[in-house]
């Protein structure tokens, strides 16, 4: 992330950040985001959530991704 230039990607891309994570700022995962040269990379972020994500919740949100980039899948490979 040190570096000025785009971290060139071509697949859907999803981050998820807990804004309580201790370890790791979600503000990397912004800037990590602003970097990639991807129109489909997101950054969703669990306002209550920790490093870990590992509340029910949050493993419906990381399943509800998971089918999401299967359907983006399926339907470029459908294209």
């Amino acid at each position: 992330l040190m570096s000025s230039s785009l971290i060139p990607v071509c697949c859907p891309i999803r981050l998820l950040h807990g804004q309580c994570d201790d370890d790791i700022s979600w503000k990397k995962s912004a800037a990590l985001v602003e970097k990639l040269g991807n129109d489909t990379a997101t950054l969703t972020l669990v306002k209550s959530g920790d490093h870990r994500l590992s509340r029910p919740e949050d493993i419906a949100l990381i399943l509800a991704s998971l089918d999401d980039l299967i359907v983006l899948h399926k339907n470029s490979a459908n294209s």
